[in-house]
Formats: structure tokens, sequence, C-alpha cells
């Protein structure tokens, strides 16, 4: 589901799909969603915790559907956030709801 959303956002802005969908950073992106979780807030994570690589962290309330508070979460990406998401070519994710709010993390290169 958010590969789809993902690369369509990708498409309306010229931008070819994800070549390759990282199933061990995702394991990685999602002990990081656990951890702003368990924390209450979104934080990046520090470098040597993800070298190479860069990050995008969101969180958002959950209103209506998973796909359509994702789907907000990545539509509203600014600046080099949105440029990342844009430019990446290999991409792990994760998301958690809690409490009525969803978390995102996404890393990528």
């Amino acid at each position: 589901m958010i590969q789809d959303i993902i690369n369509e956002f990708r498409k309306e802005n010229n931008k070819p799909p994800v070549s390759f969908w990282d199933r061990i950073l995702s394991d990685h992106c999602l002990w990081h969603t656990f951890e702003m979780v368990k924390r209450g807030n979104i934080f990046h994570s520090e470098e040597f915790y993800r070298p190479g690589y860069g990050e995008i962290v969101a969180c958002g309330l959950f209103e209506d559907s998973i796909e359509n508070s994702l789907k907000r979460l990545i539509y509203n990406l600014q600046g080099e956030h949105k440029e990342a998401l844009l430019n990446w070519s290999h991409i792990g994710y994760a998301y958690f709801i809690d409490k009525g709010k969803i978390y995102l993390t996404i890393r990528g290169k």
C-alpha cells in the first residue's frame, strides 16, 4: 500500500518508480518508528544508526484509514524531505498507529 502511494507521488512529480524496496532497511525503520511511539514524538536517529542513508520521519493524526493517513503524510512532505523521497531509488519504510496518531519512518539513498 505505502509503496503504491510513494510511487504515485513520484509519478505525479515526473519521477520514476522506486527501483529497490529494502526489507532489511524497513526492519531498521520499524525499530525507529517504535522508538518514536515510545517517546511520543518524532526525531531523527543518530547518523551511525543509518550510515549512508537519509531519513524522513513524520507523524499525523490517524483519521479515517491507514491508506488515507499515509497519503496525507507523504503528500504533505516539504523541502528536503520531499526532494529526498522523489530522488531516492533505494527505500525502506515502516509505520505504526498508536493513540490516534500514525508514525512514519522512511530511509533511503
